[in-house]
């Protein structure tokens, strides 16, 4: 469940802004607690020292945030006309996926802390999520753990 701290800190994003067209968009899967988005949390502050726009999207079902940090200024709304625009000869699939997103995007609380190469605690974020769970909701709360 660990990311690779180099990928989460404000130089990495930097790098991966400047290979970005001015149109681009970065994406990536957070995972979360069901009461704690501590590493969300951290993630979005991070993106928000290189990128004018970060939104979060619940997944349905799981324990996961889809982190997604946009070259240029956007709004919820924005995804939301882009719904409304879709061909209706587009893939189901991703009608679906658009859907989803729209349905679930929700409000930011990026913390104080910021990943850089200098310091970046994602592991430490990370034990500190896993073990909280665990000691509140046992593996019995996992989704998918019976």
């Amino acid at each position: 469940p660990y990311i690779p701290w180099h990928l989460t800190t404000q130089e990495f994003f930097e790098e991966v802004r400047d290979h970005l067209t001015e149109t681009g968009v970065v994406a990536m899967n957070v995972g979360r607690a069901p009461e704690d988005r501590s590493l969300i949390d951290a993630m979005t502050a991070t993106l928000q020292t290189v990128y004018p726009t970060v939104h979060a999207i619940d997944v349905p079902g799981s324990l996961n945030t889809i982190l997604v940090a946009t070259v240029q200024p956007t709004t919820p709304q924005n995804l939301q006309q882009n719904l409304a625009q879709l061909d209706e000869s587009v893939d189901p699939l991703l009608r679906a996926a658009l859907e989803t997103a729209v349905n679930n995007q929700v409000p930011l609380n990026p913390s104080e802390v910021i990943f850089t190469d200098e310091r970046a605690p994602v592991e430490t974020i990370i034990d500190s999520l896993v073990l909280r769970y665990l000691l509140q909701e046992g593996v019995g709360g996992l989704p998918g753990v019976q």
